[in-house]
C-alpha cells in the first residue's frame, strides 16, 4: 500500500545537551517554580510527557550513537569518544528509505563526518558557545573523514543557542522540499558545561537564591566506594567548572559549597532560558506556517545532570 507523502507526519526532534528533567518545570521539580520553561513545557501540555527514563551510558557521543543506532555501546562501537562507524544501519537512514527528507543542525558530537542525512550543518567537536563555528554540508574533509578536518564557518558575535535556531528556521522556510516529509534534529550545545549563556540573561536570578536540593550535603557514608571517590562534586578541582574562586574564594566550608551551587545553577539555568526561548521561536514558526497541524514534535536531552543532588554536578553516575 502507497501512502501520500503527505499523510505522513513530519518529525522534529529537539536534543540539549545535559538538560536535566528536573530543570524542566513540567517535571514539578525544585526549580519549576523559580526557573520555568514554558515553551518546552507546551510540547508535554500539548502531548504526553516521560516520566521515566534511562541512559544506558551517560555522556554526551555514546548517548548519541544509542539514539541514531538504537543500540548498547558494545553493539554500535562508540563506548566512550571515538568515531562512529556509518556503515550500520540508523534511524536518519531508515527515515531516507522511507521517503524523509533528513536533516541535523547543531550538535553532533560523533567526530566522523555525518552520513544519513540530506542536510546537514553541525557544530565541530563539542563546539563553542559564542561565536561558534559551523562545519557546513559540502565543506567537509572527505579524505579524513573527520569533522574536525572540514572547513569551519564563523559565527561571529552571536551565541550558539540562537544560531542553531537561526539555522532550523531557515531550514524549514528554504531549505527543505514541500513534497515531502522530513526529519529534523535540532541539537543545541547548551547546557552542557561551562555553561556560557548570552548576555541578554546576565541579570536572571541576580537578585534571588535558588533552592537547594536536601542532599546537597551527602556526606555518602551509606553510599558506594564509587561515589566517595569521584572528583565531580561541586567545588572540586576536578575540570575546575564549579571552583568560582573569583567568587567565593572568601568563603569556607559550607557557605563557601553554597555560594558555588548558587553561581553553578544560576549560570546553568541561564543556559537553559536560552533553549527555551529557542524552542518558542520555533514553535511560533510551526503554528504561523501550519505545519504544526503534521509534525511531531519530541524534546529531549542526551543524557540527565547533576544539579547539586548528592553534592554533585555532571553525570556519568548510574543515579
Amino acid at each position: 500500500m502507497t501512502i501520500a507523502s503527505n499523510s505522513r507526519p513530519n518529525i522534529l526532534y529537539i536534543m540539549s545537551d545535559d538538560h536535566a528533567a528536573h530543570a524542566i518545570s513540567a517535571y514539578g521539580g525544585l526549580l519549576s517554580d523559580v526557573a520555568p520553561t514554558p515553551n518546552i513545557d507546551s510540547i508535554a501540555g500539548n502531548g504526553m510527557l516521560f516520566g521515566n527514563c534511562l541512559v544506558t551510558n551517560s555522556i554526551c557521543t555514546p548517548s548519541r550513537a544509542s539514539i541514531l543506532t538504537g543500540k548498547y555501546s558494545h553493539m554500535n562501537g562508540v563506548y566512550k569518544f571515538t568515531p562512529f562507524d556509518h556503515s550500520q544501519p540508523t534511524l536518519p537512514k531508515l527515515m531516507q528509505e522511507a521517503g524523509y527528507h533528513t536533516a541535523i543542525i547543531g550538535k553532533y558530537h560523533l567526530f566522523s563526518n555525518p552520513v544519513g542525512f540530506d542536510y546537514w550543518s553541525i557544530l565541530p567537536g563539542q563546539g563553542r558557545y559564542h561565536d561558534p563555528q559551523f562545519l557546513e554540508m559540502g565543506d567537509e574533509d572527505t579524505n579524513s573523514g573527520m569533522v574536525r578536518q572540514g572547513k569551519h564557518t564563523t559565527f561571529a558575535g552571536r551565541h550558539s543557542t540562537d544560531v542553531v535556531t537561526d539555522k532550523v528556521l531557515d531550514y524549514l522556510e528554504n531549505i527543505r522540499p514541500k513534497d515531502k516529509p522530513f526529519l529534523l534534529l535540532q541539537h543545541f550545545k547548551a547546557p552542557h558545561d561551562s555553561w556560557e549563556y548570552a548576555e541578554r540573561y546576565a541579570d536572571l536570578f541576580a537578585e534571588i537564591d535558588l533552592p537547594e536540593p536536601d542532599n546537597l550535603f551527602d556526606d555518602y557514608a551509606t553510599r558506594s566506594d564509587a561515589i566517595r571517590k569521584t572528583q565531580q562534586y561541586i567545588g572540586s578541582d576536578w575540570g575546575d567548572q564549579t571552583n568560582y574562586n573569583e567568587e567565593t574564594g572568601h568563603l569556607t566550608g559550607e557557605a563557601r559549597k553554597k555560594a558555588q551551587y548558587q553561581e553553578y545553577m544560576k549560570r546553568y539555568l541561564r543556559c537553559v532560558r536560552g533553549i527555551d526561548d529557542n524552542v518558542g521561536r520555533v514553535l511560533d514558526y510551526l503554528r504561523e506556517s501550519g505545519l504544526d497541524k503534521n509534525t511531531i514534535v519530541i524534546y529531549t536531552s542526551d543524557q540527565g545532570f547533576f544539579l547539586g543532588e548528592h553534592g554533585l554536578y555532571d553525570k556519568r553516575f548510574f543515579y
